[in-house]
C-alpha cells in the first residue's frame, strides 16, 4: 500500500507553528545520549542496605555487618550483608570501592555477580562462598533486576 505524500508546504502556518512547538517541547529536558539515566545515590551503607532489602527482601535474622579489606592504605571498610550471600559496601572515596572490587575480582574462584556505581556495590558471593555450606539467601538474588531498579550497571567479575 502506498503511503500518501506529506507536504508541509500545504499545512496552514498555525499548524506548522504548533508542530514546531511540540517538537521543541518534547526535546527539552532530554539527556544528550538516549537511555542515559542517573543512578540512585546513597549517603551510607545503611541507605544502600535499605534499598537492597526493599528489592531482595533480606531475612532479618541472617543479615548484618560485613567487613571488606581495602588494602594497607585504606584498611577495613564496614559493609553490610543481606542474608549470607549478598554483601555490599559504600564509601564516598571511589578509590576504596575500586580497590575492594579489584581484590574481590582476583581472590574469587567462580562467578561474582555485581551491581555497582562509583561509590558503592552489591555482590552475590554464593558461588565463591563454598559449595559445602548451606547459605541463607534473601527472597530474591536477582541482581540484574536490582541493577534496573537502582538505575545502574550489572556485571560479573
Amino acid at each position: 500500500m502506498a503511503t500518501p505524500d506529506f507536504d508541509t508546504a500545504r499545512l496552514p502556518a498555525p499548524a506548522l507553528w504548533g508542530l514546531t512547538a511540540m517538537l521543541a517541547v518534547t526535546g527539552c529536558g532530554m539527556s544528550d545520549e538516549v537511555g542515559e539515566v542517573e543512578p540512585v545515590n546513597f549517603k551510607s551503607v545503611d541507605e544502600l542496605f535499605e534499598a537492597v532489602d526493599r528489592h531482595l527482601e533480606c531475612p532479618e535474622d541472617t543479615s548484618g555487618d560485613y567487613a571488606f579489606d581495602a588494602g594497607e592504605e585504606h584498611g577495613l571498610l564496614s559493609g553490610r550483608r543481606c542474608a549470607e550471600s549478598i554483601v555490599m559496601a559504600y564509601s564516598d572515596n571511589e578509590v576504596v570501592i575500586e580497590e575492594i572490587q579489584d581484590r574481590m575480582a582476583t581472590a574469587q574462584d567462580g562467578a561474582l555477580p555485581m551491581v555497582h556505581d562509583a561509590t558503592w556495590f552489591v555482590v552475590d558471593i554464593t558461588e565463591v562462598a563454598g559449595s559445602d555450606l548451606e547459605l541463607a539467601h534473601p527472597a530474591s538474588r536477582d541482581l540484574e533486576a536490582l541493577a534496573t531498579a537502582l538505575r545502574t550497571d550489572y556485571t560479573e567479575l
